[in-house]
């Protein structure tokens, strides 16, 4: 029996209890982290996805769940015809003032409503990132928004994805994340560990999947700054530890056997064959 998912309430933490938090990088990716570990997973998230989609300029691309807009501004610099989507409108009010402040507003359509639920003809997108969602869904709802993407999407569009990792020691452990439970909480908000193997068959139906890098190096230094005592003058070290762990994550992409026991996250792209 599929579990009960409450989409209104979901829509009103994340449109409105997440953004009462001043740092917007934190509200959209995580809020018990420090700015520098945001910054950090941004850069490599951000950079994969502009990658992995291959020419942007003049393609037509959905960011969905696309929050306070961190990756529809790259994507839209590139060239791209973004169609931002988001389910809170508080979200898309802050795309829309970051894309006004930087000169894109003429290059993106905003678009409120659910993942499940683009607002396009079958097959008229070349692109999709669908990043930093899943894992705040039950399992039926990432079916319905994987089916969604690939409706969208023309034979030949690219998916640009990241899934955590279940396997991670890291992420499992008890203070990394105490309210990934698996569950809906009562605010409405919901992350899990995903089952990658599941999902990557799901996609494997009707697209082809390839990994195409992981964050290990950044777990590792993440999760040590986790576990050291906070000291306020170490901050400016870090920053230029997680800098080089993400340029290393980007430079090797992978590290064997180390990647299924620590990475927290693999970024994949998928090509849509029919």
């Amino acid at each position: 029996m599929p579990e009960r998912y409450d989409f209104e309430a979901a829509v009103r933490y994340w449109g409105s209890e997440r953004l009462r938090h001043r740092d917007e990088l934190s509200a959209v990716l995580s809020l018990s982290e420090p700015r520098e570990v945001n910054l950090a997973y941004h850069a490599w998230e951000s950079h994969l996805v502009v990658e992995s989609l291959g020419r942007l300029r003049g393609r037509r691309v959905v960011d969905i769940a696309c929050g306070v807009g961190r990756l529809t501004l790259p994507l839209a610099r590139a060239g791209a015809r973004v169609l931002a989507l988001d389910s809170a409108p508080g979200m898309l009010a802050h795309c829309q003032r970051h894309l006004r402040a930087a000169g894109l507003a003429r290059r993106v359509e905003l678009a409120l409503g659910p993942a499940w639920a683009i607002p396009v003809p079958d097959g008229s997108l070349d692109g999709a990132v669908c990043v930093g969602l899943l894992e705040h869904l039950p399992p039926t709802q990432q079916v319905r928004v994987l089916a969604e993407i690939r409706r969208a999407l023309r034979r030949g569009g690219r998916m640009a994805t990241v899934f955590n990792n279940p396997h991670s020691a890291l992420l499992r452990a008890p203070a990394d994340n105490r309210f990934r439970q698996g569950h809906q909480l009562p605010n409405g908000y919901y992350c899990a560990l995903v089952d990658r193997s599941r999902l990557l068959r799901l996609l494997g139906r009707h697209f082809e999947v390839r990994p195409v890098g992981n964050n290990t190096l950044y777990s590792v230094l993440r999760a040590a700054f986790r576990s050291a005592a906070p000291r306020s003058h170490d901050a400016p070290l870090r920053r230029r530890a997680l800098r080089v762990a993400t340029e290393l994550d980007l430079r090797l992409r992978f590290l064997g056997p180390l990647d299924e026991l620590l990475t927290d996250h693999t970024f994949y792209c998928a090509v849509k064959r029919r």
